[in-house]
C-alpha cells in the first residue's frame, strides 16, 4: 500500500457518497480501471512502477463507475452517529454557543441517562467538554436548557449541512466533483503524490 486514495464517482460524475466521501485505496482504484468496472478520470503524477521501472500507467486520483450505484437514499433518515450530530448542531455547543472541533467534541444527553434519558436524535446534542462536565447529570433546566432541540435529519439535509464545513481532500483533482461546497476545501499534502 502506497498511502494514496482514489475518489469514486458514479457515471454522472458525482461522488457515490459525500457523507462520508467515497474514496478507496489507490491500488483498488487501479484494479477497477484494469478490470474495466471503472474508468480513470484524473490521475496522480506518480507512475506505477513495474520491476522498478515506469509502466506507462499512473495511479488514478479519480475514477468513475460504468454502472450507477447509490448508497444514499436522499429521503431516508441520516445515519445516527456522533459525527452526524456534530454537523446537525452546526459544530457549536448547544449550551454556550462556542465552536467545537470535531475531534474534541463531546455529546450530552439532554435528559441524563441516570434520569432515564435515551441515546436518540432528540436527546443527544453537541456540547463542549466544559459545559458537559459542569452539567453532569443535571436536568435540562436553567442554563442547561439547550439553545435548540435535537431533531432527526434526512440524508439530504445532512449533506447540505456537511457542505458548510471545511473538508480535506487527497488531491486537487477531486475538487470539481464535490459540487457546491460552501466551506473551505483543503488539499492534503502528501510526499507520495509525485515520488517516482
Amino acid at each position: 500500500m502506497i498511502g494514496l486514495r482514489t475518489l469514486v464517482l458514479n457515471p454522472d460524475m458525482t461522488p457515490i457518497s459525500l457523507f462520508p466521501l467515497e474514496a478507496i485505496p489507490v491500488e483498488d482504484g487501479f484494479k477497477r480501471v484494469w478490470n474495466e468496472t471503472c474508468f480513470a478520470v484524473a490521475q496522480y503524477e506518480r507512475p506505477i512502477l513495474q520491476r522498478g521501472r515506469p509502466s506507462g500507467y499512473f495511479w488514478p486520483s479519480v475514477v468513475a463507475r460504468k454502472q450507477y450505484v447509490s448508497w444514499v437514499k436522499w429521503d431516508e433518515d441520516a445515519q445516527f452517529t456522533k459525527t452526524s450530530i456534530y454537523f446537525r448542531d452546526h459544530g457549536k455547543c448547544t449550551y454556550c454557543g462556542q465552536h467545537v472541533i470535531l475531534s474534541n467534541a463531546s455529546f450530552d444527553h439532554v435528559v441524563p441517562r441516570s434520569k432515564g434519558g435515551k441515546s436518540t436524535w432528540e436527546n443527544l446534542v453537541l456540547a463542549c467538554k466544559r459545559c458537559n462536565l459542569f452539567k453532569g447529570d443535571s436536568a435540562p433546566t436553567g442554563e442547561w436548557v439547550p439553545k435548540h432541540n435535537g431533531w432527526k435529519p434526512s440524508q439530504k439535509s445532512m449533506i447540505d449541512m456537511r457542505r458548510k464545513f471545511a473538508i480535506t481532500v487527497d488531491h486537487e483533482s477531486w475538487i470539481p466533483y464535490l459540487g457546491k461546497w460552501e466551506g473551505p476545501i483543503n488539499v492534503r499534502s502528501s510526499r507520495f503524490q509525485s515520488d517516482t
